[in-house]
């Protein structure tokens, strides 16, 4: 059975119908979990963003992988690296998807849009891309997990049953192609690897949602995700979606009532901080 909020974002995020009039084990460990873990507030996030991005002309889509098995719109963009349950948004839910479709998910982006020539990728709980060139750059790895990012650039991924593979072109066509395996393993199943000399990953926008966290100790994660995701050329914008009354000290803050949560995302000064926002990322 449907929850009150789940039903309530089929009625009013309409043009992703497909994503939300579903009921399985790992879609309602999102719908029916308590309104104060944040899983509801972040996904609902991620409506709204896309929501905007579609309203703004943006050519916004999402890729037929996505909409011939919605569920996947769920799982994380963490790239599996331990057991197969433990990448996915819950274990307990995600243990009856494929390991193959938990790879192909954890790399594919949610939403893809263009902007003047421009292409743009939008990721849920991960930002993968950047994570595969940190390992293959020497850098050190992190579990650091961004609740949405925007991310330029599009991605081609082709998978079987026991590869995937994955060619990123950059806004300025430097490219990389990744081979990985489709197994369980501690590490990072990095089979092989190429990459233009200039490539790097830019993060435009950085999206953190709680309903509980102090604001120092959101400013700090914040300013933690930029250092892990800025580069000499860029430093990415990054805002607060916050279920509760305090905004962030430092940065651009979204307020939602949770009380009413679907109807808060849809209202004139939640949508334009929204835009807003997201204009001031990519633009």
């Amino acid at each position: 059975m449907k929850s009150e909020v789940q039903n309530a974002a089929i009625r009013e995020f309409t043009e992703f119908k497909r994503f939300l009039d579903i009921d399985t084990a790992l879609t309602q460990s999102v719908w029916q979990s308590k309104l104060s873990t944040g899983k509801t507030l972040e996904f609902i996030s991620l409506l709204g963003v896309m929501r905007e991005l579609m309203d703004g002309n943006l050519d916004l889509c999402t890729s037929e992988y996505l909409s011939r098995a919605p569920e996947l719109m769920y799982l994380r963009n963490e790239i599996p690296h331990q057991h197969s349950a433990q990448a996915g948004h819950d274990a307990s839910v995600s243990s009856d998807i494929s390991l193959k479709d938990r790879f192909h998910a954890a790399l594919l982006p949610k939403a893809e849009f263009t902007l003047n020539n421009n292409n743009f990728m939008v990721f849920r709980e991960g930002n993968p891309l950047h994570l595969i060139d940190a390992v293959t750059s020497g850098r050190p790895m992190y579990k650091e997990r961004p609740d949405l990012v925007i991310v330029e650039g599009k991605i081609t991924i082709n998978s079987d049953n026991s590869s995937v593979q994955i060619i990123h072109r950059d806004n300025k066509g430097e490219l990389l192609q990744a081979d990985l395996s489709v197994k369980n393993t501690n590490l990072i199943p990095l089979k092989s690897f190429s990459k233009t000399e200039n490539y790097m990953v830019t993060t435009r926008a950085i999206f953190e949602c709680s309903v509980s966290k102090s604001q120092s100790h959101v400013d700090t994660q914040l300013s933690h995700y930029i250092s892990i995701f800025e580069t000499d050329s860029f430093c990415p914008f990054s805002l607060f979606i916050h279920g509760g009354k305090k905004t962030s000290l430092t940065r651009s803050t979204v307020l939602i009532d949770m009380k009413n949560i679907v109807n808060s995302f849809s209202s004139h000064e939640v949508r334009s901080g929204l835009r807003k926002f997201i204009k001031s990322a990519i633009l």
